[in-house]
């Protein structure tokens, strides 16, 4: 046993074997997570024809697949904020192709700006484990929300 500096942080420990260079089970998880990024940058890198031509073959599966994929996390975003099956927060309109996810503080304009569009903000929600600040509404209310002023028009109407 000898003193010596961990491979990731630096810091000083306790070596209990010869080949120990982790100060903990974190940094030589953390070493392994930074290995493998860059091996798998490098092989990319390195076999670059072979992932063009692979790439090109499997167009029609990639495509299907990526698109799958979408769909499943707008699904999930939906059922989240809007039940299983999802709704309407407002109107109860249920036909998923319909089905919208607005931002309750009337800032998605200038949040699709920071993140992007469609496709990368239901995956957003998910990754960012669905922040509080959404809802489910059918485009309807969703755009009249916006056209009368923060207010569906279904809202203004059971008022009257």
């Amino acid at each position: 046993m000898r003193d010596t500096h961990c491979f990731v942080c630096g810091k000083l420990f306790t070596q209990m074997k010869i080949t120990q260079k982790y100060c903990s089970k974190e940094c030589r998880e953390k070493n392994r997570e930074i290995w493998i990024k860059e091996y798998n940058k490098n092989y990319r890198k390195n076999n670059k024809e072979y992932f063009k031509k692979w790439n090109k073959e499997h167009q029609k599966e990639r495509c299907k697949y990526r698109k799958d994929q979408r769909r499943r996390y707008r699904l999930r975003v939906l059922e989240h904020y809007g039940g299983n099956p999802p709704k309407c927060a407002c109107c109860g309109e249920n036909q998923l192709e319909f089905l919208t996810i607005d931002h309750k503080m009337h800032d998605g304009s200038r949040h699709r700006k920071t993140i992007g569009h469609a496709t990368i903000f239901y995956r957003w929600i998910f990754k960012n484990n669905f922040p509080e600040d959404f809802q489910v509404l059918c485009f309807n209310c969703n755009c009249g929300r916006e056209i009368a002023g923060g207010i569906c028009p279904h809202k203004n109407k059971e008022n009257n």
